[in-house]
């Protein structure tokens, strides 16, 4: 929920103006780790509720990296959900850099709204995991990794809407 919530606050700054791109943010943030948790693996692993690769065993690891896909799938057996969504949903791992999962797309391959999602996931994480650990600052984590993992209109309207300063390069 706290992703969705991330994601739709940043819609505006992106100018997504039209109601149904709205829905289709909110939509593939909130949905955006069900394969996650439809595996069954989540009741019995600590470390994938985490999402913290450095914590999880390989057959963890091999869940985690699968999951967006594993999602993806399962939405597309609902009737209603737009492919925009389904796209956002499988691609919301993936980095500009081409450091993301589960494909490794560029920049020009990653639909902007699972850049939305992805920095929305990565918000929401890093704000729970400076709730367990005190000297963790969400913020300062998301000022190293936007500029190389997101495209520069995506850090922007991140920095718009949570911190209020402009990134002006194109990654």
């Amino acid at each position: 929920v706290s992703t969705a919530m991330v994601a739709s606050l940043l819609g505006p700054a992106m100018k997504f103006e039209s109601e149904k791109l709205q829905h289709h943010v909110g939509l593939a943030a909130f949905l955006h780790d069900v394969g996650l948790y439809n595996s069954g693996a989540i009741k019995t692993s600590k470390n994938l509720m985490t999402e913290d690769e450095s914590v999880m065993s390989d057959e963890e690891k091999a869940i985690f990296r699968s999951h967006s896909m594993a999602s993806a799938d399962l939405l597309k057996m609902v009737k209603g959900i737009d492919l925009v969504v389904v796209q956002a949903v499988a691609q919301h791992h993936e980095r500009i850099d081409g450091t993301g999962f589960p494909e490794g797309l560029g920049k020009s391959q990653i639909s902007r709204l699972a850049e939305v999602v992805g920095i929305a996931d990565e918000f929401a994480r890093a704000v729970k995991k400076s709730l367990q650990s005190a000297g963790m600052n969400p913020f300062v984590y998301m000022e190293s990794i936007t500029h190389q993992k997101f495209s520069a209109p995506v850090t922007n309207a991140f920095i718009q809407v949570y911190v209020k300063r402009e990134f002006t390069a194109d990654v």
